[in-house]
């Protein structure tokens, strides 16, 4: 799932390559956060990042395909909001956006 990066907390796994505006992966999948890495992702600017979720342990893992799709869609919300990094209310936009965006990635493959 995805998560604000001021969200996140030591310990908690990424799912898939934490990756700069540029496409240059600063952390690979399956890394265990450290507060070290948080300062370093939120230094290069990245806002979300995917994170392991209690959802994988109760037996609803999603497919690496719907996944692949939404983190595809997800570059594509962060690149047109990245102008406006920021404004609040274009912040909260995005997030609905991207909350929208995942209900309908993962939601048609019920």
């Amino acid at each position: 799932m995805l998560r604000k990066v001021s969200d996140l907390k030591p310990g908690m796994k990424i799912v898939s390559p934490v990756e700069n505006v540029h496409g240059v992966v600063l952390l690979p999948a399956g890394t265990e956060l450290t507060e070290k890495q948080i300062k370093t992702i939120k230094a290069w600017g990245v806002e979300w990042v995917d994170i392991s979720e209690e959802r994988e342990s109760q037996g609803t893992p999603r497919s690496p395909e719907l996944e692949k799709k939404f983190k595809e869609l997800g570059k594509r919300v962060e690149f047109r909001f990245s102008p406006y990094s920021g404004d609040p209310i274009l912040e909260k936009l995005k997030e609905i956006t991207l909350k929208y965006l995942e209900g309908m990635v993962f939601d048609e493959s019920r």
